[in-house]
């Protein structure tokens, strides 16, 4: 049964049940206030639209309240399954030695019936972890509640490790792992934080962290704190379970200043509009943007503002005298681009038009394409797009791209009519311009209507009754001090309007900021400086603004030591509401900012930049909590937190104490953590920027971000960073061997049936090291024994020659010389230098030492085979391998685009090619069969003579090694790829123990080599490591 289903406005639907236990058995006190507390709950669940299960209100079994939980995930009927589900449960709760349980009806704990009368939060945590809802929010009021995050972590990792998708699941608990949980102290403050959230009105949505931020806000020093468990997907869906009940999407249209009694009215504005109705009507045959431009203040946001708002059939007030607006209606779509990157924009355009945009620009541009009439696109504040705040006007890299991605391509589609405003001209549009500043589009008698308006109606004006003759003599008073900008009329208007008229009025000259300042210190004439002290924060937050009142107020606190709560900061967007705006810039962000820059410039000089930005580093860092380690919980990051910290804190010359933190690195924004480490431009910054970009180049949807990030801090001697990620879970390990840069052409061998690894380097060198340890030592190839110059090396191989290890290396004058690896003893050949150019592939195996170079191979001690030159008949190889066959000698080989065979005497048996589309650069042979890997990213099989070809694993980027392994399960095929891809691709279908393996390492991987099952040695620009499954 289900308590009447509301209608949600954005049409999801959210099912929960609460319940709770109050009797209990041996070891356990009655809870009395559960009743009271489930009632409450389930009140304000209602209140703000979710649907209540009445099945299970009070004193549940284990059996009941699964069976509760089971219905609200799947739904009433078939298929109907909800949006998202919230279980909240309010009880004992305990830790036992495998898992924290919930006491449920006449629950017991330290008795033989414990098991019985409970249910533990693994077993919670696979219900909700069921195909059905998008998301799910369980909430535990009970003391020690937050050691219940272990086991919800756990299963996610389980869940992901096997690739299944389920909901996500969010956990929000009463208390930490060993805090008390006071009776209806959690209830009261997620009550009211639910009704009252602290957030914009235009926020649709309200995330779990910034609830449970707003919760430990309201329970202040009673020792309890609220935890909040966040799936590792809320950056890319984000959680909708709990809707903003004061939710009003603020347009950008909308105008404080017009509300009724303000005494603000549009004026004038003639030539402008002369050329913007027709443009944005679709009449005008000049099909060209219009760049709006002026400088701030100048009236391009009320410009474009009027033009939507007239399209709407809401007009904005007119004063007398000037022109209605007349436009088509719904011909107008207006958007804000202040702080939004790209993207978002045209998330919002998709949202204005009707056109929903996922993902896809190309797709998105084709459907405004196909629109069935023009229609007129305002985008505001282009200048001010990307990352921005009082300190900066806009970030001049994503205005190109914006100019790029968005402008660009809307300028060319004929139903668009494109209207920007920017403070200067934009290149590359082709654009008209409308310089509102300039002489012909600014009439100064505008500036004055708008102040004879102003000053005669409104609310609380002195001058209401004054004579015109006298009204119009201040109002030229205030044209002379405004010049072009009607913000500053606007505001010595309002000035004037509270003063006593005198006879002198006209000669005051308050400067902008003096006036800003004067009406804020009427907002509390008992304190002048509260309103300025409380509206600073939102002059220093980035992005879309102050996101919450539970930051907003923790800054106040932190520059000004006043304690404020949440009726004060109401009362405060209340009476400065001309001087606030609040507005959304995805579907999970929005904060609330100063509406104009002067505003926000004059109020942020008053504190040192590292001071103000090193108390929002605080505040966030505060918020959210610390784990087991003592470390924040970056788990925990709201999306403000994610967005903006690591500039905060690069601001407050802070970000270096955060680098070697991986959750850090891992939760915050990707692009706004590399501008912060951009800008902060430390050594440290500069080393974690270079490792995060290969991060973030290289494979995100594998799940092993922690494992790549080691190797990478590894990798860039970032040592307490990768110490730091090493004690984290992970889906493989590396080590690093050596840090000499090695190289592509010469690989990794390793010796089998012994325990040396042989690398060849960048500079042409040689090392060999033995298994199981760190470090590697030089090898010498052939040489110039009285000078003791050695020529670099080109080729490496290394396997058994007559049992015993060795390994031969080729250089680039065509010189091989041997060293046996047991002994340490060095080699040379009869023929130092039996080759006279340089040595492309060598191989050391059962079947001798094969060496070639791009025009001729020779094998060496192979009884019954001759070991002189084979001349390739103008073949061109990169590369030559032994050819699996019963009789021994044969070989393979591999020009650009051919394949060629040998037999054991060094007759050239047949030639084909692969379906392969470039350049082959590797080969090598299994069971008769052979196998060519090209720069196409491929690897093909073929038999010996050419047939039966088919791809059998593919890369992204160009096979940089390719190798034949063989473990007890069977063979596999070794590849790496420029990518940073490693593979093993198992060749015999009729082993099923063996399964592919891929893993992307974030760096170029030159080569590699299998030591055992499940370790690798990889070859990089950094050095040499071994990766360990």
């Amino acid at each position: 049964m289900v308590s009447a289903r509301p209608e949600a406005r954005d049409g999801l639907r959210r099912v929960c049940v609460v319940t709770g236990t109050q009797l209990y058995g041996a070891g356990l006190e009655p809870l009395p206030y559960v009743p009271q507390e489930v009632a409450l709950v389930r009140s304000v669940f209602k209140d703000v639209g979710l649907e209540v299960l009445d099945d299970v209100s009070l004193d549940p079994t284990p059996a009941d309240l699964k069976r509760a939980v089971g219905r609200a995930m799947g739904g009433e009927e078939a298929g109907a399954h909800p949006n998202a589900v919230v279980l909240y449960y309010s009880a004992h709760g305990y830790t036992t030695n495998a898992d924290y349980r919930l006491a449920t009806f006449k629950g017991t704990c330290g008795t033989s019936e414990d098991f019985a009368t409970s249910i533990s939060a693994h077993e919670i945590a696979s219900l909700v972890n069921q195909p059905g809802p998008d998301q799910v929010v369980v909430m535990f009021d009970a003391c020690e509640s937050g050691s219940a995050g272990d086991a919800f972590l756990h299963l996610e990792e389980s869940i992901a490790k096997i690739g299944n998708i389920g909901p996500d699941v969010y956990l929000i608990t009463a208390a930490g792992r060993n805090e008390e949980a006071h009776q209806l102290a959690f209830a009261d403050a997620f009550s009211a934080s639910l009704k009252s959230p602290g957030v914009p009105n235009s926020l649709q949505y309200v995330e779990a962290a910034v609830l449970c931020r707003d919760m430990n806000h309201r329970l202040g020093r009673v020792g309890q704190s609220v935890l909040c468990h966040t799936p590792s997907s809320v950056g890319k869906r984000p959680l909708r379970a709990f809707p903003n009940p004061r939710f009003r999407k603020r347009r950008p249209q909308y105008m404080p200043e017009a509300t009724e009694g303000f005494g603000w009215a549009f004026c004038g504005r003639k030539r402008a509009l002369g050329e913007l109705v027709p443009h944005v009507s679709g009449t005008d045959p000049d099909r060209r943007p219009i760049v709006v431009t002026g400088h701030a203040g100048s009236g391009k946001s009320t410009l474009l503002a009027a033009l939507a708002a007239a399209s709407e059939g809401q007009p904005l007030p007119t004063a007398a005298g000037s022109d209605v607006i007349g436009v088509p209606r719904g011909s107008v779509a207006l958007v804000q681009a202040y702080g939004l990157v790209w993207d978002l924009v045209l998330e919002e355009i998709g949202n204005e038009l009707g056109v929903p945009y996922q993902d896809d620009p190309e797709a998105f541009f084709r459907a405004l394409d196909a629109l069935p009439a023009p229609r007129g696109l305002l985008i505001d504040s282009v200048n001010r797009v990307g990352p921005t705040d009082a300190v900066d006007v806009g970030d001049p890299t994503a205005l190109q791209e914006f100019i790029e991605k968005v402008l660009l391509p809307l300028s060319a589609i004929d139903t668009i009519r494109l209207v920007v405003a920017a403070e200067t001209p934009l290149s590359r549009l082709g654009a008209r311009e409308i310089p509102l500043a300039g002489p012909e589009y600014f009439e100064p008698e505008d500036i004055e209507l708008l102040s004879r308006t102003i000053l005669a109606r409104r609310q609380g004006s002195l001058h209401k009754d004054m004579p015109q003759q006298q009204l119009e003599h201040l109002a030229a008073g205030v044209r002379e001090r405004s010049h072009t900008s009607f913000l500053r009329a606007y505001l010595f208007s309002i000035d004037l309007a509270g003063r006593e008229p005198t006879q002198d009025e006209a000669a005051v000259q308050t400067s902008v900021v003096d006036v800003f300042e004067q009406q804020l210190a009427r907002v509390e004439r008992d304190d002048p400086a509260w309103a300025k002290d409380l509206l600073t924060p939102l002059a220093l937050a980035l992005g879309a603004g102050m996101p919450n009142f539970s930051l907003w107020i923790d800054v106040v606190q932190r520059l000004t030591a006043r304690r404020v709560d949440h009726d004060a900061l109401d009362r405060l967007l209340h009476a400065a509401e001309e001087f606030i705006t609040d507005a959304q810039s995805s579907a999970n962000t929005a904060g609330w900012r100063l509406r104009r820059e002067e505003f926000a410039s004059f109020l942020a000089q008053q504190y040192d930049t590292a001071q103000a930005h090193a108390a929002f580093t605080s505040a966030l860092v505060e918020a959210l909590g610390t784990g087991p380690d003592r470390k924040p919980q970056w788990s925990a990051a709201d999306d403000y937190t994610r967005r903006n910290f690591a500039e905060h804190a690069q601001r407050a010359g802070l970000l270096d104490d955060f680098l070697t933190d991986p959750d850090f690195l891992l939760s915050v924004d990707p692009m706004r953590l590399r501008r912060a480490l951009t800008l902060a431009g430390t050594p440290r910054a500069r080393a974690v920027r270079e490792l995060m970009d290969l991060l973030r180049s290289s494979n995100r949807e594998d799940e092993a971000d922690v494992s790549r990030l080691e190797f990478l801090a590894q990798a860039h001697q970032q040592t307490e960073l990768a110490r730091n990620t090493g004690g984290k879970q992970k889906l493989w390990n590396s080590t690093w061997v050596h840090r000499v840069p090695t190289d592509a052409v010469t690989g990794v061998p390793v010796v089998r049936g012994g325990s040396f690894l042989v690398v060849g380097t960048q500079d042409g060198g040689a090392l060999v090291g033995e298994r199981d340890r760190l470090g590697l030592r030089e090898l010498e190839a052939v040489g110039d024994p009285v000078s003791g110059v050695h020529d670099p090396v080109s080729a490496v191989s290394a396997g058994l020659l007559n049992g015993k290890p060795f390994a031969a290396l080729g250089t680039w004058n065509g010189g091989v010389v041997l060293h046996d690896l047991g002994t340490g003893q060095r080699y040379a050949m009869d023929d130092p230098r039996p080759f006279a150019d340089r040595i492309v592939a060598c191989e050391v195996g059962t079947e001798g030492l094969l060496v070639a170079t791009a025009h001729a191979w020779r094998r060496y001690g192979l009884a019954g085979v001759s070991d002189l030159p084979v001349d390739t008949g103008g073949l061109v190889l990169a590369s030559v391998a032994t050819l699996a066959l019963p009789e021994l000698g044969w070989t393979v080989g591999c020009s650009s685009g051919e394949v060629a065979v040998w037999a054991p005497n060094g007759t050239l048996q047949r030639t084909f090619m692969t379906p392969q589309r470039q350049a082959l650069t590797h080969i090598a042979s299994y069971e008769g069969d052979v196998l060519t890997a090209s720069n196409d990213g491929t690897v093909f099989r073929s038999s010996a003579h050419g047939t039966d070809q088919h791809c059998i694993t593919r890369h992204d980027q160009p096979v940089t090694s390719m190798k034949v392994r063989r473990i007890a399960e069977g063979a596999l095929l070794l590849t790496t790829s420029l990518d940073g891809i490693v593979r093993l691709t198992p060749l015999d279908p009729a082993s099923p123990g063996l399964a592919a393996v891929s893993a992307d390492l974030g760096i170029q991987i030159k080569a590699a080599d299998l030591e055992d099952a499940g370790r690798l040695v990889v070859c990089t620009n950094r050095g040499t490591a071994r990766i360990t499954f």
